[in-house]
């Protein structure tokens, strides 16, 4: 079964589309740069990319949280951390530093997503857009009974239930809660899709639910310096989603890229 598609050619059409959306019901958003990309999680595009073999996967990337555990309980770097953390917590910390996971990043705010669709758009940009209380419903009807999705995220998960999960070959992403010792979750309004199957392409995956929760809309480059002058003014911009030097760095970059800008944080 195939998701709902949109093709906007300007900005109006694509606020239109996501007010749309926004009044079936609460959603969660994901842009990216380029629509010929599948929907799927960095650590399935680096293992391709690679071409490591899919038996190996699980014991590469346990290799790769254990590491991490064991150098964080040597060296305590991250304020807050936990003392026993959890394959996610683990995940967490490699997905704020751009390693390769199965976390899958989505925004409560489609004016996030438009932004990091934005950045470094070509020939065609697209945002996701999953009706989220229709893909809750649907997990909760689908999925074992000790993974509760009713009122509220995922937090975290034991790393039993979670390996259970992975090794039983779960097919559908589940929500998780970003962890709350990184600011920038909260900055970006971040939701996790936790890929369980590292799959080759989440979109049909969810498009199978057959609960119609997928939306994809693709707009062209002609507009990103009308869409970015406008969410700037909501203080959505390199400098207000990051924080610190990323926030500045990302900043320097909207320029180089000749957006319009909030002048005020020049």
């Amino acid at each position: 079964m195939k998701y709902e598609s949109y093709n906007v050619r300007n900005w109006e059409g694509l606020k239109n589309v996501v007010n749309k959306l926004l009044a079936s019901g609460e959603t969660i958003w994901r842009g990216q740069s380029d629509a010929s990309y599948k929907l799927n999680s960095s650590l399935f595009r680096h293992f391709s990319k690679f071409n490591i073999p899919s038996k190996d996967w699980i014991e590469y990337e346990i290799n790769a949280l254990e590491n991490l555990k064991y150098t964080l309980e040597s060296n305590p770097l991250i304020p807050n951390f936990p003392k026993n953390p959890t394959k996610i917590d683990l995940m967490n910390i490699l997905q704020h530093y751009r390693c390769p996971t199965r976390l899958l990043d989505w925004s409560w705010s489609p004016y996030v997503a438009i932004y990091f669709a934005i950045m470094g758009t070509s020939d065609l940009g697209v945002i996701y857009a999953l009706n989220f209380d229709a893909y809750q419903e649907f997990l909760s009807n689908s999925l074992e009974s000790e993974i509760d999705f009713s009122g509220s995220l995922t937090k975290n998960w034991s790393d039993e239930l979670l390996m259970t999960q992975i090794r039983g070959k779960a097919k559908y992403p589940v929500p998780i809660e970003p962890a709350s010792y990184f600011e920038r979750g909260k900055m970006q309004k971040s939701v996790f899709l936790l890929d369980l199957s590292l799959s080759d392409s989440l979109d049909e995956t969810l498009a199978a639910t057959g609960a119609g929760v997928l939306q994809k809309i693709e707009f062209p480059p002609t507009v990103l310096s009308e869409a970015y002058s406008e969410i700037s003014l909501m203080n959505i911009d390199g400098y207000h989603l990051f924080s610190g030097l990323d926030g500045a760095v990302m900043k320097s970059k909207e320029l180089l890229m000749g957006l319009n800008f909030n002048r005020h944080h020049k």
